[in-house]
């Protein structure tokens, strides 16, 4: 088990230090993506937005049922 492991481990080292064309795929993959799904998406998604729609949600239904 830990010689399987310790064999991944050195195959992956390898193509780090010198990169094959599958691992040069991946860098290039990886910049595309964040230029498809700008920051702001994922700042939309942040727990202190998500918690500050509830609130902004809540305070309208309040004020209906004030109403």
């Amino acid at each position: 088990m830990i010689k399987q492991i310790l064999i991944q481990f050195l195959k992956i080292y390898k193509r780090m230090k010198n990169p094959s064309i599958l691992s040069l795929s991946f860098t290039k993959i990886i910049p595309l993506r964040s230029q498809q799904f700008p920051a702001r998406l994922y700042d939309q998604a942040s727990p202190e937005n998500l918690n500050q729609r509830l609130q902004l949600v809540k305070a309208q239904r309040e004020r209906e049922r004030a109403r």
